[in-house]
């Protein structure tokens, strides 16, 4: 058995881009990143957080705040849906990034 910590765990305290750190000294083996927002799911902050990584914690899954799209997911609207998922692809990039093999999906809200 492997000890796993999200980093939502640190929520804002500290930022996203510290908790490998943190994790790491705490023991832990794998995470969770939880991303909390839309900056968070650029190409260039998730290309600097993947160079983060040293590999004393591996990412097991990534995590967005799941009301800022994944309800939409299934919008009967196009145009909501398509933005829905153009930022569920961002979060996706950031999982391979990241080397995540799973995406926490909470679903719509309703």
């Amino acid at each position: 058995m492997k000890t796993g910590i999200s980093t939502a765990s640190f929520f804002t305290k500290p930022p996203t881009e510290s908790c490998f750190a943190a994790l790491a000294d705490m023991g832990a083996e794998v995470t969770e990143v939880f991303l909390s927002t839309y900056s968070e799911y650029e190409k260039g902050f998730v290309d600097a957080l993947g160079g983060r990584l040293d590999g004393k914690v591996k990412v097991h899954s990534v995590h967005a705040l799941s009301s800022q799209f994944e309800g939409e997911l299934f919008s009967p609207s196009n145009r909501v849906r398509d933005d829905a998922e153009r930022l569920f692809r961002k979060v996706c990039y950031a999982g391979n990034v990241l080397g995540a093999k799973y995406y926490t999906f909470h679903g719509p809200l309703n």
